[in-house]
């Protein structure tokens, strides 16, 4: 972050703190999403419909037809759905 003066430390600091106080919001936004009702998949037999019901929730992007794998599935619910409590990662992991 090119670091080389007291100044540059104060500005990565605050860009660190910035970062920090914006992960919690993005994980409240996502549990509020979670508790909605679960959305019905197109193909629910096609893929890991219970990932596939969170990206659809969390991303508005229906991924129900699309034949992806778990592992898959679940680095774009990281890419694209943002952090998610350990509670909730839990679940679709187990």
């Amino acid at each position: 972050m090119g670091v080389s003066s007291s100044t540059d430390v104060s500005r990565v600091v605050t860009e660190v703190n910035q970062w920090l106080l914006e992960e919690p919001a993005k994980e409240l936004a996502a549990k509020a999403v979670l508790s909605q009702a679960p959305t019905p998949l197109k193909n629910p037999e096609c893929e890991e419909a219970d990932v596939a019901r969170v990206i659809l929730l969390l991303s508005s992007r229906d991924v129900s037809d699309k034949g992806y794998s778990r592992d898959k599935l679940l680095g774009l619910l990281r890419s694209r759905c943002g952090p998610l409590g350990d509670e909730e990662a839990a679940k679709l992991t187990a």
